[in-house]
């Protein structure tokens, strides 16, 4: 999809994606990864794997769920995955220690975590889901706390943290809209173009 200026802004980035396709973009490709190509389909069908699992895990509207994944891929499933439930996704950087993420747990109460991997035990770490869909990351959960004014946030994003602790910066759906309609006009991308 190619976001142009007076495009009707939808919910939320799943829903931009995948809301009320037809069926020769579900059939089209949509990522090539690895060599493998997958179409819309096949990936709008392992996010809503994931999403059911997060969601039968207690993943739920306004959730905060912090993303340290590595693997590219995953991270795209489980974002979008995130994003379909009405959660608030936090991108965190997967070569960030374990303190660091600590840190950033208790800060901002994060209710959830997903790696690409187990890390090493700490307190009040609780295990959810040792392997989410098709092996894709662990699901940890840290507080039950779920906040009611994130109700228009899509995503927190965080600065380097080069002056100090890292800070986060709250994203809505339209604040990121805005961004990739700019750069998709800034570029002249057109339908037929494929970028990721």
């Amino acid at each position: 999809m190619v976001a142009t200026k007076g495009s009707k802004i939808k919910m939320n980035i799943y829903e931009t994606i995948f809301l009320k396709p037809n069926e020769s973009r579900m059939m089209s490709e949509a990522i090539l990864y690895e060599g493998k190509t997958y179409s819309y389909g096949e990936i709008d069908g392992f996010v809503h794997q994931m999403s059911s699992v997060l969601a039968e895990k207690g993943v739920c509207k306004n959730s905060k769920v912090m993303l340290s994944t590595e693997n590219p891929f995953n991270f795209l499933i489980e974002a979008l995955a995130i994003s379909k439930i009405g959660a608030v996704f936090f991108p965190f950087f997967s070569g960030s220690t374990v303190e660091q993420m600590d840190s950033i747990i208790s800060r901002y109460d994060i209710n959830y975590l997903i790696t690409g991997d187990f890390v090493e035990k700490r307190e009040k770490w609780e295990v959810v889901e040792p392997k989410l869909i098709n092996g894709m990351g662990v699901l940890y959960r840290f507080s039950e706390n779920i906040d009611p004014t994130l109700e228009d946030i899509e995503l927190v994003l965080f600065t380097s943290g080069t002056t100090s602790i890292p800070k986060a910066v709250m994203l809505t759906f339209t604040n990121v809209y805005s961004n990739v309609v700019a750069i998709s006009d800034y570029l002249q991308l057109q339908s037929s173009d494929k970028i990721l």
